[in-house]
């Protein structure tokens, strides 16, 4: 939802799991959004990025769109993940907005595909 060349603020994080590397979590939210916010401390948040932006901002969340998508890893996620260049990653985008339909936070997520599955359940009523 910025203008195209607008900045943004990103907070990421490297999971892993067993001393191995499991995900790549990007947090992005426009720099008015993120203002006024404890997310530019370089410690571990103590809530949610949900929680912290509808008590210190007044934004409330609606809904999420969530895109799925298999591709290569960029050089950079490749070294973080320690993957092989040509391994294939499942790159998840979670669009979140408020009840306006504004978007107000992405999340972009990264896993190296041999070591995910994804698994759903719905119900066809």
């Amino acid at each position: 939802g910025l203008e195209a060349g607008a900045r943004a603020f990103m907070r990421q994080r490297l999971l892993t799991d067993d001393g191995e590397p499991a995900e790549l979590a990007s947090a992005w939210l426009s720099l008015d959004v993120a203002a006024g916010t404890d997310l530019a401390s370089p410690d571990l948040l103590s809530e949610s990025i949900r929680s912290l932006l509808q008590a210190r901002k007044k934004i409330r969340l609606d809904h999420a769109v969530e895109q799925i998508t298999a591709r290569h890893p960029s050089a950079e996620e490749a070294e973080l993940l320690r993957i092989s260049p040509d391994a294939p990653v499942l790159s998840v985008i979670v669009t979140a907005y408020d009840a306006t339909g504004r978007p107000i936070h992405v999340n972009d997520l990264v896993l190296p595909g041999q070591r995910h599955e994804i698994r759903d359940a719905y119900p066809f009523t």
